[in-house]
């Protein structure tokens, strides 16, 4: 399944990160960001997050990540 990221840069505005595939059809969170973070040198930055599927159900989904690089989703 394809998802979308983007990152909050300031109240509302919203800054395109690309785009992960996972290997199954699944809505799986988890799976995205390894994918993602795969395309970056490093851990995704601290911060709001937020992600869909187009492919699925393309409503957006907010997470944070902590200062640790760790990505919570925090609506479901």
């Amino acid at each position: 399944m394809l998802f979308e990221f983007q990152r909050e840069i300031a109240n509302g505005e919203w800054k395109a990160l690309g785009l992960a595939r996972t290997a199954d059809d699944d809505f799986d969170v988890d799976a995205a960001v390894r994918a993602l973070q795969a395309t970056w040198n490093g851990p995704l930055p601290q911060g709001a997050y937020r992600t869909r599927s187009p492919e699925g159900d393309s409503r957006w989904r907010y997470g944070r990540v902590d200062r640790g690089g760790n990505f919570t989703l925090v609506d479901d």
